[in-house]
């Protein structure tokens, strides 16, 4: 067993002291020999009543995963992380985000907007919320899902992008895209 899998298993157990040994070998591994590395802080918080500030702004991580925990709001996200992970939240705003995020993931939650995206964003995934519109997207843009809002017009569509999913909204017309993306849309008039 290589040692992320260890530190997965540790983590997912609900043993206190296991949790706490995840949690060491986490911080011994060398994060640079790693694409991502995710830790789930939910393991850690049931365990020890910390909230995701707390576990935040002591273990930093690649991924801040956060999905399914019925979260209201977002703390402040790192510096260095890579990816966010916050599906099926009760979020109705997200913090700023850091410069380094390549991938975003904020699908079902109550969104209304996104905040300016950062450059290094490769992936966006804002579906099931209630999004009126996107703000510009980044140029290094390769997958958007933004289906199931209430968008009526996407903005530019960066050359790069190579899938776009935007069907269920109220867009009035189809969108222009790049000669390689995969489109899938539905053209809903109000």
């Amino acid at each position: 067993m290589s040692n992320i899998e260890k530190v997965y298993q540790l983590l997912d157990s609900k043993n206190q002291s296991k949790v706490e040994e995840g949690f060491a070998l986490w911080k011994e591994l060398d994060k640079s020999a790693h694409d991502i590395f995710v830790a789930e802080w939910k393991a850690w918080a049931d365990v020890n009543q910390m909230s995701l500030t707390e576990y935040l702004a002591e273990y930093g991580m690649f991924v801040a995963s956060c999905w399914c925990c019925r979260l209201t709001t977002m703390p402040t996200i790192p510096n260095g992380t890579k990816v966010l992970d916050c599906y099926r939240n009760q979020l109705t705003e997200l913090p700023t985000l850091p410069a380094s995020l390549v991938m975003l993931r904020c699908g079902d939650n109550k969104l209304t907007k996104l905040p300016t995206l950062p450059a290094s964003l490769v992936k966006l995934y804002c579906s099931e919320n209630q999004i009126t519109e996107l703000p510009t997207l980044p140029a290094s843009l390769v997958e958007l899902f933004c289906s199931y809002n209430q968008i009526t017009e996407l903005p530019t569509l960066p050359a790069s992008l190579i899938e776009l999913y935007c069907n269920n909204n109220q867009l009035t017309a189809e969108p222009t895209v790049p000669e390689v993306c995969h489109l899938y849309y539905g053209i809903q008039r109000a």
